[in-house]
């Protein structure tokens, strides 16, 4: 049997051709619209720009600017003391007006939408105070949480301490103190009357863990930041 090695050249070279046909074009990553950066209303300010509708409602505008690869923005804000939220989707558009209740301290920031992917952009969250009917007292903002991140893993110290970071703030600027709230499993604790905005504490190794921060001033308000899960490793 002679072996016919032109017949098996042209036959490697077809299925070479042939698998190139197949697997096509190089694949694009998804699109990744890009974060926006927030413009008004001015983060810690206390919103005197909004349009008073009555006694205890106004119209807040609410501006940022455009955003790389995005087709769409989501407008959230978040009332600080009741926790609700209103969403609002922008067409082509970095302007956007919510009536909110007068004398509430909010939290908002915009969502970055494509038509091309799943992904989104999200900005910084910013926070004003909407002013009521001669408001001379501001409840103060929700502290907002640096250290442990969300959904962190940190790997502890021999001596098994971290020390746990905030940034508070109020407009009247008459914090008077701060309870950390800490949780695993079935136990919890809260440590009252902190002055600073940071707190170390001891903790246990390979532990899934909740915080979060209640701020009150010199005038008994209140508020209260996002509860925040983080873990320690083994």
């Amino acid at each position: 049997m002679i072996f016919n090695f032109k017949l098996l050249k042209i036959i490697m070279v077809g299925f070479i051709l042939y698998g190139l046909h197949c697997s096509g074009p190089p694949i694009d990553p998804p699109i990744q619209p890009a974060a926006t950066k927030l413009l008004a209303p001015i983060n810690g300010d206390a919103c005197t720009t909004a349009i008073v509708l009555n006694n205890t409602i106004s119209q807040v505008k609410f501006q940022w600017a455009n955003a790389l690869d995005t087709d769409s923005y989501q407008l959230v804000v978040e009332n600080q003391s009741t926790k609700t939220r209103i969403t609002k989707t922008i067409e082509a558009n970095t302007t956007s007006s919510i009536e909110l209740t007068r004398g509430m301290a909010y939290s908002w920031w915009i969502v970055s939408l494509t038509e091309k992917s799943s992904n989104t952009g999200v900005s910084e969250i910013w926070q004003f105070y909407l002013e009521g009917v001669e408001t001379t007292d501001y409840i103060p903002f929700s502290a907002l949480l640096i250290n442990p991140t969300h959904n962190q893993s940190i790997d502890l110290p021999a001596n098994q301490t971290l020390k746990f970071v905030w940034d508070g703030n109020d407009l009247d600027n008459d914090i008077d103190h701060y309870n950390l709230f800490l949780s695993e499993n079935f136990h919890s604790q809260t440590i009252e009357n902190i002055t600073q905005e940071e707190f170390a504490l001891e903790l246990k190794r390979g532990t899934i863990y909740q915080w979060s921060v209640k701020t009150i001033d010199k005038k008994g308000n209140t508020s209260y930041s996002e509860n925040r899960f983080f873990n320690t490793s083994n």
